[in-house]
């Protein structure tokens, strides 16, 4: 036998073990790696909220009590010299000069005061009067037509 033949199954046998035992992998053993993981529930909640608001307009006397001028006599002192206030409730004012007959009915417009204008006079003494449907017309307040001349017909 040659050297050659006498060395080629030195060389298989080796390998062959080598292929057989990578070929045959029966290992039970293997691990196996088992992960539980709880995540937070979050929720995302989106509402959406439309309201409707009906606006009555603001009728002209709840005006002039958000923006009432000043009822004190200094109020009035363009016309009087010595004011006195008979009535007053922030629409509507009444008020003289002290010790005289000289009375003015004011309104409310736009936070300051206007003269209310009479509607006549008395035709016995000539001194002002008003109209009593005007009055209750224009919005003056029970309390003060219950102080001012009525116009007789």
């Amino acid at each position: 036998m040659n050297a050659r033949a006498r060395v080629t199954p030195l060389l298989f046998v080796p390998l062959l073990l080598t292929v057989s035992a990578c070929g045959a992998d029966d290992d039970p053993a293997t691990p196996t790696a088992t992960v539980s993981v709880t995540a937070p529930v979050t929720e995302s909640v989106t509402v959406e909220v439309t309201t409707t608001t009906n606006v009555a307009p603001v009728p002209a006397s709840t005006t002039a009590l958000a923006t009432a001028p000043d009822c004190g006599a200094d109020a009035f002192r363009g016309d009087f010299s010595e004011p006195v206030v008979m009535y007053c409730d922030g629409e509507w004012a009444r008020a003289g000069q002290a010790f005289t007959d000289h009375l003015i009915v004011y309104h409310a417009v736009e936070g300051r005061w206007e003269h209310y204008e009479p509607h006549g006079r008395s035709p016995v003494t000539e001194y002002p009067c008003f109209d009593e449907s005007t009055l209750i017309a224009d919005g003056v307040p029970a309390e003060l037509r219950g102080t001012m001349s009525v116009c007789q017909d």
